[in-house]
């Protein structure tokens, strides 16, 4: 899309131009030139070279050459909006960005490590995508219950990857759900009870000393 300000300067040419963190101003889009608020935050080097990575990955499997223009856009995060100014200022619209930002990031890695992608575009019934849908969202949060756990009482956690974490967390569940004790439907109220009882922890005087073993080897 065409991105110019309203003296016909190119959106492009403003941000190689701009030594500052954020650019704040009317622009005109496309050739109707509808009149809209921009507002672009430089992104941080890391942001910038994954940005340019993935943008020379997507241009190569298409046999193409990444433009200067793509080169440029790399580098910042760009909001078009028809908020005022009045009412959300630059930064304050930055911020909302992050937050929104935080949700895409953990959406993202919701569907590729739960492989919705393939999972709802099968044909089932509506019974069946409910159910896909519900599941998911168990094992969302559960993953950022287990992230919210672990920042709690590991520094480094505040810096784990969404996407490492659902990954990690779905390469150690999905053996669970293929076990054929869980899902046999021979397997009893009473044959379950029994291995309850035969678990360590359950046993008397050896609950303690158990948990105190397990957690001594962590």
């Amino acid at each position: 899309m065409l991105i110019s300000d309203q003296n016909g300067r190119a959106l492009n040419d403003l941000l190689e131009k701009e030594k500052g963190e954020l650019v704040d101003l009317v622009v005109l889009l496309g050739e109707e030139k509808y009149e809209a608020r921009l507002t672009a935050i430089r992104a941080s080097q890391a942001v910038a070279e994954k940005n340019l990575r993935e943008a020379h990955e997507r241009a190569a499997a298409q046999s193409k050459t990444l433009s200067k223009a793509q080169r440029i856009r790399c580098q910042w995060h760009i909001v078009v909006s028809n908020i005022p100014r009045e009412i959300l200022s630059a930064k304050q619209v930055a911020e909302l960005y992050r937050c929104r930002w935080n949700i895409e990031i953990i959406f993202r890695a919701w569907k590729q490590s739960a492989n919705l992608d393939k999972a709802l575009n099968r044909k089932s019934n509506e019974d069946h995508f409910q159910a896909l849908m519900l599941a998911g969202m168990i094992y969302q949060v559960m993953s950022l219950f287990m992230l919210a756990l672990m920042r709690t009482v590991i520094p480094k956690a505040k810096r784990v990857s969404y996407e490492k974490l659902f990954d990690d967390f779905s390469e150690w569940i999905t053996p669970m759900a293929l076990r054929p004790d869980l899902v046999n439907p021979e397997n009893s109220t009473k044959s379950l009870a029994e291995r309850k009882r035969e678990h360590p922890l359950c046993k008397p005087n050896h609950g303690v000393s158990a948990l105190h073993e397990k957690n001594q080897s962590i």
